[in-house]
């Protein structure tokens, strides 16, 4: 019962973790993250597996967390420069339209 209940903890732990990709835009930058999004969104989704399918131990957990927070910050960097990007191609093809 205790190792479902921490291993149903972790998950939630990385899953804030993969949302906050999303939603926040408040954590520190790390330069020892890659700088590729496909790389960091793929090491997140490995480091939430390994939550949810071992028995973690807390060191190990908290240094995954911590790895996972670094990526998630990379994610939402890079999610946030597509997004600008996004609107500026936008402003230029209306602008052509007129």
């Amino acid at each position: 019962m205790l190792a479902g209940l921490n291993c149903m903890y972790w998950t939630h732990v990385l899953a804030f973790a993969i949302i906050s990709v999303i939603v926040s835009n408040r954590m520190p930058k790390k330069t020892s993250t890659p700088t590729d999004f496909g790389k960091a969104f793929t090491e997140l989704q490995g480091i939430a597996d390994w939550f949810e399918r071992e028995e973690p131990d807390l060191e190990k957990g908290l240094e995954k967390f911590e790895r996972a927070m670094e990526l998630a910050t990379l994610c939402r960097e890079r999610l946030a420069s597509a997004e600008q990007r996004i609107e500026d191609i936008k402003k230029k093809v209306v602008s052509h339209e007129s």
